[in-house]
């Protein structure tokens, strides 16, 4: 793993550095994008998602700030991409990297795991996927779990993680693994 330096008092110390990726949604249309433009990535991005038949201006113009497949995931991981490398243009080297959702992509580019154009390639999949379904992501925090599965009796819920990594179909009784 490689390390960073931060000076703490003039006394120079060895740190982790952590690269973090965001989900869809998190940037808005009002986001300001010249850094991410400047990216070192921005037009190699553009290039790779034009050989996939995917326009990048139509990816951000129609895909920040909300979850709009197959828009959003395209562009979510654009930013993603263009911030991970302007990071490391700037010095700096990640330890480790995460991402939330869709920005796990992001994490895996930052990692080598995919290069580029295969992280790109992934998104515009999954965007083209989820362009094809219906349904919506539910959030809320309940009592107890029997409140929540009063809650889901009356959904058609496939899966609920939680505390104790609730697995529900609707219709059916509360399964706890």
């Amino acid at each position: 793993m490689s390390t960073g330096a931060i000076e703490d008092g003039g006394a120079r110390q060895s740190v982790m550095i952590l690269f973090a990726f965001a989900g869809e949604g998190v940037h808005s249309k009002s986001s300001d994008m010249t850094l991410v433009k400047q990216s070192p990535s921005f037009s190699r991005c553009e290039a790779a998602l034009a050989n996939l038949s995917v326009s990048m201006e139509e990816a951000l113009s129609k895909g920040l700030g909300t979850h709009v497949a197959p828009y959003s995931v395209v562009a979510t991981t654009v930013v993603n991409i263009c911030l991970c490398d302007t990071w490391k243009l700037w010095g700096f080297t990640p330890s480790a990297a995460c991402g939330h959702s869709i920005g796990e992509l992001a994490a895996a580019y930052a990692s080598g795991i995919y290069t580029l154009e295969e992280t790109l390639a992934a998104a515009v999949l999954l965007g083209s996927i989820a362009a094809r379904k219906t349904g919506g992501m539910l959030h809320t925090s309940v009592s107890s779990l029997a409140a929540l599965n009063d809650e889901l009796k009356r959904s058609e819920l496939a899966l609920a993680a939680g505390a104790s990594n609730v697995v529900r179909t609707g219709g059916c009784d509360l399964y706890l693994a």
